[in-house]
């Protein structure tokens, strides 16, 4: 469990998740070592520059030959100190850094064209839960485990954050369904793939069971008017 994130990555860069296998164990390692629990909070950082100024100097009368009193006065100076890179700006740099690296495996994960163009049922239970640990990956919540790094995220407009993964995570969810063959024997298979943060449904139905259930006349959700105008037409 005590691996670290750079040595995770450079795990996964030797990874090929075209092969069944090789993806299987690294979903495991994933699994165990991604998004530990955030166990300390930041420090605080003050981002405004700061400002000190010299007391002010009490002004010393003074009095000329006539009497004549003459006040001295002596300007007060201002200086502005810029802001500095603390510890805890290195860290958020040293996690964002990180982060951003977890999300390039966890698109390589869920990159569809690793996926063969047939599954069996074993082939594809074992991948299809991968959607388990993106759910959660991708959790911004406050209970999420990745919530502090997402923060990170949110704050540089040139990350692409969550929608890129969850977009692979469609796709690869998709043709894994579609890859999946069915056994002579089998008129549908379903399966579900739940988290904390996450629940998606697979249902496959083959051609004579679509018939049988005659899908096309009521048993399956159509908007609205939509029979009703076919027919007119």
């Amino acid at each position: 469990d005590n691996v670290d994130t750079a040595e995770l990555l450079n795990m996964m860069d030797s990874v090929d998740f075209s092969d069944p296998d090789q993806a299987a164990t690294a979903l495991q390692v994933l699994s165990l070592v991604v998004g530990e629990e955030e166990t300390t909070e930041a420090p605080f950082r003050n981002i405004y520059p700061t400002t000190t100024s010299a007391p002010p100097v009490e002004q010393t009368p003074q009095v000329d030959e006539n009497g004549a009193e003459i006040t001295t006065v002596k300007k007060t100076t201002t200086t502005t100190e810029a802001p500095t890179t603390t510890a805890a700006d290195a860290k958020d740099d040293k996690d964002s850094e990180a982060f951003q690296g977890l999300i390039k495996v966890m698109i390589k994960l869920t990159t569809s064209a690793n996926l063969p163009g047939n599954l069996t049922a074993d082939d594809f239970t074992n991948r299809i839960g991968v959607s388990k640990l993106v759910g959660d990956f991708l959790d911004p919540s406050l209970k999420g485990k990745n919530y502090r790094n997402w923060q990170l995220m949110n704050d540089n407009n040139n990350i692409f954050g969550s929608h890129q993964i969850r977009q692979s995570l469609e796709e690869f969810t998709e043709k894994a369904l579609q890859s999946r063959v069915l056994e002579p024997s089998e008129l549908f298979v379903r399966a579900e793939v739940h988290s904390q943060n996450s629940f998606i449904q697979y249902e496959k139905i083959a051609i004579p069971e679509v018939r049988r259930r005659q899908v096309y006349e009521g048993e399956t959700f159509v908007f609205p008017m939509w029979r009703e105008r076919a027919k007119r037409s």
